[in-house]
């Protein structure tokens, strides 16, 4: 199955890509998926939106098809070929 992820801001410039396309063996979670990506880009990833306790960091979001998810549904939504994971800081202003 063929799956992208998007890296929106501040993840877009520390990484230096903006997405990755990655054909994979499914079925994965997104959890399973930010752990290949983590992988692939020698743990920079996890080092950004994970907390000390390796937990999830509550100011990042996530969506799977635009559609936005928490990070209790990580280990539980199921990805499908063609899927697209969008990393993204929590929104700013002013």
């Amino acid at each position: 199955m063929r799956v992208t992820i998007l890296f929106f801001s501040f993840f877009r410039e520390i990484l230096g890509l903006d997405k990755i396309v990655l054909d994979l063996d499914g079925p994965l979670t997104v959890r399973d998926l930010l752990m290949i990506v983590d992988g692939k880009l020698n743990g920079k990833l996890m080092k950004l939106i994970s907390n000390l306790d390796g937990g999830f960091r509550g100011d990042i979001h996530f969506a799977v098809n635009m559609r936005r998810i928490g990070v209790e549904d990580l280990s539980n939504i199921i990805l499908r070929d063609g899927d697209v994971l969008a990393v993204m800081p929590a929104p700013s202003g002013g």
